[in-house]
């Protein structure tokens, strides 16, 4: 019993999620990250992929919540005490001409987030990097988990943007069910 209170449920989680984040990655041809929220900040969980133009992340890395593609879906999907308390305690950074700065900006942004069902991060955290992400819902439709797909080729990622959300979705329902049993 001892053994199993260190256990860590995200640690169990990115191990079950693992060999289908790997066939996604695997069938799209691009790095797929599996994060999670930790106080203010997203932690990958999960990567998985090995293509030339991976993104220089790695498990357990941690980043802004507010310019990833993961944080934004995470970020949208808090109860609104939660999400009013993250925009409070700016200020956020401008990490590239594009990284969303203004919190009634960001405020915006995640309603729209929350409304269509997935973030696009274009070039918010780093200049060459883009990606889509979808949440992992739950029974109650909340999202602890967020699912994403990255790629220094934004132009390969918009053109195939329909049908990577597709498999992305399809992927987080498929862990959602693994997660639930």
């Amino acid at each position: 019993m001892e053994m199993l209170t260190s256990i860590k449920p995200n640690r169990v989680h990115a191990e079950l999620a693992r060999p289908l984040i790997r066939r996604l990655a695997s069938a799209i041809g691009h790095v797929v990250h599996m994060g999670v929220l930790e106080g203010d900040m997203t932690t990958y969980l999960v990567k998985e992929g090995h293509v030339e133009d991976a993104p220089l992340t790695h498990e357990d890395m941690q980043l802004e919540s507010y310019c990833s593609g993961i944080g934004k879906v995470l970020l949208a999907y808090l109860s609104d005490a939660d999400r009013e308390r993250y925009l409070s305690g700016g200020p956020f950074v401008r990490l590239t001409q594009n990284t969303i700065v203004d919190p009634g900006e960001l405020r915006e942004h995640l309603q729209t987030v929350r409304a269509v069902g997935y973030a696009i991060d274009d070039r918010e955290i780093a200049p060459d990097l883009c990606c889509l992400a979808v949440p992992i819902l739950q029974p109650d439709r909340s999202a602890t988990l967020a699912l994403s797909v990255s790629s220094i080729d934004q132009g390969k990622l918009e053109k195939s943007r329909e049908g990577l959300l597709r498999k992305l979705t399809h992927t987080s329902k498929q862990i959602a069910h693994r997660l639930s049993d």
